[in-house]
């Protein structure tokens, strides 16, 4: 086990850990302020809109973060920065496109209260200005300088809670939003990237062109945006059943210890995905990874489900918000089912597919458990209410995970 751990540390880890660590708390530090400081409908009119706008970051730049990932894996360094240089106004534009749907979209169309709806306009302008910010972390995670990256995602991390504060204290949650806002913006101007600089691009030395990345990225991002599509259903479905934001803000209050322990999953294989791209035809050592992997985490979801599960009604009735949320308890428990199939199964298989190329894999399977677990939350609203969405998410999680881990073995194992 300290083996591992090790290696992870010697791949750039330990940067990447500490920064995450303290990106992730930022992000649940804020989501449990606003629960403890707003009603329960004024934090389900911030959970749909920002479920709305959240929907729309894995695509705001058709994925052109991952394609350049994927593309500029193993390159020098010159051409690293040539090649950020020219996919940088692209991805810009995509992502301004789709500010400009996303406030189309609830102008037009949304029946939702004036409070989501003012909230969703401030929080479109995120998607250019975090598309900044993340395009500048995936040059440093490209060029290997796993300090940089920390460096930059620490300091974007104390300038958003700065501006939350303000944010909150002077204009509520419209304050909130505008943090979101200008924190990406502000850390870009902060480090602006040497790729910048770079010269222009002579296509005819590579063996692929702008539109092979642009359409990996696209690939990609198509099927990031079912897997969020596949947590952010739940929300936008009990909003189309009850019309009832109290329910909204209960359920999405259930999900966030469970959904962010699989941020230590995520993180493990974000730092590792280079080394995965770079060793996706030695079969051997992918299935080392997996193997070193699973008996790590394994342990972890062992401890977390033992800490967690007998003692939810503690935790949510003397611990959690004062006991304003005990009626989240019971998604709560069914939820962290879901946990141990996204951390076994599904993060580090859909991974590795993606490392390996086999993106067009995590696309239909993520679809198709998109629609299934819409149909079958349908079925099983209709006896169990609420909670009946919980179960639908916690069995397609666990079938479309296995599903993947076999189609990664079947990768692994073929001559």
């Amino acid at each position: 086990m300290l083996s591992i751990l090790r290696d992870f540390k010697n791949r750039g880890g330990g940067w990447f850990f500490s920064s995450s660590i303290f990106d992730k708390l930022t992000r649940v530090t804020l989501t449990f302020s606003l629960i403890a400081f707003l009603s329960k409908l004024d934090y389900g009119y911030w959970t749909l809109a920002f479920t709305l706008v959240s929907t729309l970051i894995p695509i705001k730049s058709l994925g052109i973060e991952a394609g350049i990932l994927q593309y500029s894996s193993g390159l020098k360094k010159e051409d690293i920065d040539i090649l950020f240089k020219n996919m940088f106004l692209k991805g810009l534009l995509f992502s301004l496109l789709f500010t400009l749907l996303s406030i189309t979209y609830i102008f037009c169309f949304s029946e939702w209260h004036s409070k989501a709806h003012i909230i969703v306009y401030i929080l479109s302008f995120w998607l250019p200005c975090f598309f900044l910010f993340e395009f500048l972390l995936n040059y440093y995670r490209v060029t290997k300088d796993h300090k940089k990256y920390a460096i930059i995602q620490t300091f974007y991390n104390v300038i958003f809670l700065v501006s939350v504060l303000i944010g909150f204290v002077f204009f509520s949650l419209n304050g909130v939003a505008i943090a979101f806002v200008l924190a990406p913006i502000i850390t870009f101007l902060r480090f602006i990237p040497d790729f910048l600089n770079a010269k222009k691009i002579d296509w005819s030395i590579y063996n692929f062109r702008s539109r092979d990345i642009i359409f990996y990225g696209f690939k990609t991002s198509f099927t990031n945006y079912a897997s969020v599509l596949l947590f952010y259903s739940d929300i936008f479905l009990i909003q189309y059943l009850t019309h009832n934001e109290v329910y909204i803000s209960e359920y999405r209050t259930a999900t966030i210890i469970p959904f962010n322990l699989s941020f230590f999953a995520v993180l493990y294989l974000n730092n590792d995905f280079v080394f995965l791209v770079e060793n996706k035809l030695n079969k051997k050592k992918i299935r080392e990874y997996l193997k070193n992997y699973t008996l790590l985490f394994t342990a972890f979801v062992a401890f977390v489900f033992i800490a967690l599960f007998p003692f939810a009604e503690f935790w949510w009735k003397d611990v959690l918000f004062n006991g304003a949320y005990i009626s989240s308890v019971v998604y709560f428990k069914v939820l962290l089912f879901g946990t141990i199939a996204m951390i076994l199964f599904r993060i580090p298989t859909g991974n590795i597919l993606s490392a390996v190329g086999k993106v067009h894999l995590n696309t239909i399977i993520g679809y198709a458990t998109v629609c299934i677990n819409l149909v079958l939350s349908f079925i099983l609203f209709k006896s169990y209410g609420v909670l009946g969405i919980a179960y639908s998410t916690v069995t397609v999680l666990f079938v479309s995970g296995i599903v993947m881990y076999v189609f990664v073995l079947k990768y692994l194992n073929k001559k």
